[in-house]
């Protein structure tokens, strides 16, 4: 038994390592903040040399109910832009606006 251990080890040892792509460092072109007040408004925003962003304003009001509207863009996989812009309040999260994002469908179990 020990020694079938030992020879595991050593072929799992030997086995060729995989090499990671080194991270790609994007610079941030924007970061502003506006931390939250006392009532808890906020906003911030961001940007990135890559073409990304996100910006977000956060509002609570007197009915007490915290409104967040917002939007980001980022490339997707296949080099599209995609852009979005959403509102999130007492009828919760809902894209108000997008350039053509599509859905992709879950496969079904077997």
């Amino acid at each position: 038994m020990w020694m079938t251990l030992v020879f595991i080890l050593a072929a799992v040892s030997a086995a060729p390592q995989q090499r990671r792509r080194p991270a790609t460092q994007v610079p941030i072109l924007a970061d502003d903040r506006i931390h939250p007040d006392e009532r808890g408004n906020y906003a911030f925003r961001y940007a990135t040399g890559d073409g990304s962003y996100h910006v977000q304003q956060g509002a609570a009001f007197n009915d007490g109910v915290n409104r967040v509207r917002g939007s980001y863009s980022y490339t997707s996989p296949e080099g599209k832009l995609v852009q979005v812009s959403y509102i999130a309040d007492e009828n919760g999260f809902r894209i108000v606006k997008d350039n053509k994002l599509q859905p992709v469908p879950s496969p079904l179990p077997e």
